[in-house]
């Protein structure tokens, strides 16, 4: 149940529910503190006495709903009640890695140990004269500040100045309203969302994989378990989907599997990086592929295919739930994943519901899919028409702040991700952008998967100065100059898709590669109608950057993948490495060092590289 979103997955999780106390410190806890502590707790779990097992957390863990079910490791829990018979029957032993001291606290690395090892931080405080352990959640943002909407209680880092994140905010809030609207309930208390700096601290706080997001729920399809404190973890002050995870458990919709738990939330919150509306647009795409998931494999899907297709099955998922609820309303589908949970067979739930067939309801899915429309984004930058910004780059510094490598495969031609040259242009109807590569490459597949790989381009544009708006100033691990941002990014490569200033793709084409990419011209080509974006100006400011990119990972639709030497199928999520931006190359001037600029990223201190936009005035 991990958002291996490897992957940046927007998963339910069921997870431990443990405190830190008001009086915490961390001062003098010593490796033999460590070993008294962990040799007594372990003890109380293998002996079973849940009160021998209470007395070792904090006052806050114990008052916490749900402490009940606890963490086993990073990744996994356990009920109170299952650890006893866990430690006797695996033969599970343990083993403490060593002892670090934070902020006021200390953490004891440790690996429980069978046929393999397992990962597990322990936070510890001082309470009442004696070290206990306490939730991660609670020690590691008992410095944070606070906000409070109608529906949500934000908490965030001291050092974050909420004024510049209300407009996030404020849709998040809006976009609450409208789930709750929707699900026909109310809320007795806010729910809390937590804003951190990176995926790694997203993790951390509910100890699990590090991802762009998680959801801290009871699973109602256990409903004698207690009940659990309802949070959503987050990279971003305005992920929807996280909170429609949080909203489906309180509202009693049962979890059926991942495809109606992650259907819910993408149809109607989208995904940390993509709007509700893509998954209409993105399925729809994939009609007649056969990567294309039929709805009766879809909607029996294992968690584990369902998360390992990610790059499909979030999107169907979504516009399934969104097409089921736009036609026959949502107390069909609820009624749907009641009588699954009752164990009646898919075929007949749907028959029940809808009175179709799955062959006869899938077809009118498709059908809503393909109502839809689609955009005329041309394949060519056209002669002959009026250039309003063209910009060179130096040669030679695809090496992003100086330490970059090619992802490792000979493939990857040198040259293949060195920006050489912009231009954008125009004429009455259409808008041209060519992008100019020292080598252009075929995408390249490995041997393990069927997943492509190629370099690809970001154009982040800030439309003028005209006119009061949102501006995203952050973009793929690096931030725009104070004022600037953009009104939209466009990212080409296996296509092209596009993203709103709140960094949400909500339109991509199908798989564009072989038309886009002129490999004897070494360019990356494609044009959009100036009635979908505008016409440029004078004033238009342009960012642009190159990166690897993906056919498949879903998370990375509208950008660059993550910098790694060698590129795991499953990229991000546990996968996340984050000491780089995401850019190999990038638009600057002849006299800028690039090194410079990007390396004044700083992923341990939340500090993203400055980088400058451009225009036909510099």
């Amino acid at each position: 149940m991990i958002k291996s979103p490897g992957w940046l997955f927007v998963f339910p999780i069921l997870c431990l529910a443990i405190g830190c106390g008001t009086d915490a410190g961390s001062e003098g806890f010593s490796s033999r503190d460590a070993g008294d502590l962990m040799r007594s707790y372990v003890a109380a779990l293998r002996s079973g006495d849940v009160e021998e097992i209470r007395r070792h957390w904090s006052r806050e863990s114990l008052a916490r709903d749900g402490f009940e079910t606890m963490h086993l490791w990073v990744g996994g829990t356990i009920h109170i009640n299952q650890w006893s018979d866990f430690l006797h029957d695996s033969g599970v032993d343990y083993e403490i890695k060593g002892v670090r001291s934070e902020n006021g606290y200390d953490v004891i690395d440790f690996e429980w140990v069978d046929q393999t090892r397992h990962e597990m931080h322990y936070y510890i405080i001082r309470e009442s004269d004696k070290w206990v352990l306490g939730n991660p959640v609670d020690v590691l943002t008992r410095e944070w500040d606070r906000y409070e909407t109608g529906h949500l209680v934000f908490r965030y880092p001291a050092h974050v100045d909420i004024n510049l994140h209300m407009d996030e905010i404020e849709r998040m809030d809006f976009e609450c309203g409208k789930m709750l609207d929707a699900l026909e309930i109310e809320l007795e208390k806010p729910i809390e969302f937590f804003k951190v700096a990176s995926p790694e601290e997203c993790g951390r706080l509910v100890c699990f994989p590090p991802a762009n997001g998680y959801a801290v729920v009871r699973k109602s399809d256990r409903p004698n378990d207690p009940p659990w404190f309802n949070v959503a973890v987050s990279t971003s002050f305005n992920n929807p989907h996280e909170v429609m995870h949080v909203l489906t458990a309180i509202a009693g919709i049962p979890y059926v599997n991942a495809a109606f738990c992650e259907g819910y939330a993408v149809a109607f919150g989208g995904t940390t990086f993509q709007s509700p509306g893509f998954a209409r647009v993105q399925t729809r795409n994939f009609i007649g592929n056969p990567a294309f998931i039929g709805l009766e494999s879809l909607l029996k899907m294992g968690d584990t295919d369902f998360l390992q297709a990610s790059y499909i099955t979030y999107q169907e998922a979504g516009s399934f739930v969104r097409f089921a609820i736009d036609r026959f309303g949502i107390t069909r589908l609820r009624q749907v994943c009641d009588d699954l949970v009752e164990g009646m067979e898919l075929g007949d739930a749907l028959e029940e519901s809808y009175g179709l067939s799955i062959s006869a309801l899938e077809d009118l899915w498709k059908a809503y899919l393909l109502e839809a429309g689609v955009l005329d984004i041309g394949t060519s930058a056209a002669g002959g028409s009026e250039t309003v910004f063209s910009m060179t780059d130096p040669p030679g510094d695809d090496t992003g702040d100086g330490d970059y490598a090619y992802p490792g495969d000979g493939r990857f031609a040198s040259g293949a991700f060195d920006l050489r040259e912009v231009e954008v242009s125009r004429d009455s109807a259409r808008v041209y952008f060519r992008v100019k590569l020292e080598k252009g490459i075929d995408p390249v597949t490995y041997d393990f998967t069927e997943e492509r790989f190629a370099p690809g381009v970001v154009i982040a544009i800030k439309r003028g100065e005209t006119g009061p708006r949102r501006l995203q100033r952050i973009c793929h691990e690096v931030e725009f100059e104070q004022g600037s941002g953009y009104d939209l990014k466009l990212s080409a490569g296996f296509g092209v898709s596009m993203s709103d200033s709140f960094g949400k793709v909500f339109y991509a084409t199908g798989d564009l590669s072989g038309e886009i990419l002129k490999e004897d011209e070494n360019t990356l080509e494609f044009s959009l109608p100036v009635a979908a974006i505008g016409e440029p100006r004078g004033d238009w400011r342009y960012f642009v950057g190159t990166g690897l990119v993906s056919d498949r990972t879903m998370n990375f639709f509208g950008g660059p993948l993550p910098v790694h030497e060698e590129h795991p199928v499953l990229i991000g999520g546990g996968n996340f490495d984050h000491g780089n931006p995401a850019f190999i190359d990038i638009l600057l001037p002849v006299e800028t060092n690039q090194e410079d600029v990007l390396g004044a990223y700083d992923a341990a201190r939340g500090v993203r590289a400055i980088v400058p936009m451009f225009g036909p005035g510099g």
